[in-house]
């Protein structure tokens, strides 16, 4: 069985990375295979180039903050019309494909928090909050 290498030169030639994309077979059937080789590299290897820059940081702290958390905190609030005191709850930060298709966001996350919140004056009730944040390559997170 033989296979064919494939590279994508964007700056410089990267030695030791192993992902299905850099190797094909030899026959691989058509042009759309190709292709689809060519961007899974491309995407590769733009992410070792930004390996350097802010919004790698960023994305790998959004990475490493995925998943159920649980939450245990005081809200202070400045209005008299909304009550402070202390939420006890899960939190869900949850990747997801971007929902807005009119600007330059790439990547989306939703935060999903749910709780019982206990008020400083003895009231309690069920909490939820529910969040947006989107990333935009030139603002890390909007």
């Amino acid at each position: 069985m033989s296979f064919l290498f494939l590279t994508a030169t964007i700056n410089l030639f990267y030695l030791g990375i192993v992902a299905p994309p850099r190797y094909a077979y030899e026959a691989v059937p058509g042009s759309t295979e190709k292709k689809e080789t060519e961007l899974a590299l491309k995407l590769l290897y733009e992410i070792f180039d930004n390996s350097t820059a802010g919004t790698f940081v960023a994305r790998a702290v959004a990475r490493s903050l995925q998943g159920n958390w649980n939450i245990d905190r005081k809200i202070t609030s400045h209005s008299a019309s909304y009550p402070s005191g202390t939420l006890t709850g899960t939190a869900k930060f949850l990747p997801r494909f971007p929902t807005r298709d009119d600007g330059p966001c790439d990547l989306e996350y939703l935060y999903l928090e749910e709780g019982d919140f206990a008020t400083e004056t003895g009231l309690n009730f069920t909490a939820k909050r529910r969040q947006v944040m989107r990333s935009v390559p030139s603002l890390l997170f909007y």
